[in-house]
């Protein structure tokens, strides 16, 4: 993500499986990653494990129930779409975002509008 400057921090909604959590952290001073899934947390785990990420926080809550202090950037991709109340959800990432929110709902694959992240890999 070109988008980072150095030094800065990043915050990842839903992570999964780190999808976005590993390029972010190449690019980004430390990067939060927020996940509820136990299942997806252990995969997030041994992919950071994999590839000696040391600039990563994993925290377990949902969002909603997520405290943490804001980042330079917010990132949510496809994290959302169980909330109750989206609206109250994007509102929590403005208020921990200091520079920027990003919230992707129905990407297309990597040679679309997401490929600026393959910049991150």
């Amino acid at each position: 993500m070109n988008d980072l400057k150095p030094g800065e921090t990043a915050l990842d909604i839903g992570t999964g499986t780190g999808r976005w959590t590993v390029p972010l952290t190449k690019k980004a001073e430390e990067v939060t990653a927020v996940e509820p899934s136990a299942a997806m947390l252990d995969i997030l785990k041994g992919n950071a494990k994999e590839v000696g990420l040391t600039n990563i926080e994993i925290i377990h809550p949902t969002w909603e129930a997520a405290r943490v202090t804001p980042h330079d950037v917010a990132v949510c991709a496809h994290a959302m779409y169980q909330t109750p109340d989206l609206v109250a959800f994007a509102r929590q990432m403005e208020t921990n975002a200091a520079r920027r929110c990003y919230l992707a709902m129905r990407l297309i694959p990597m040679d679309g509008v997401t490929s600026p992240f393959r910049s991150c890999v």
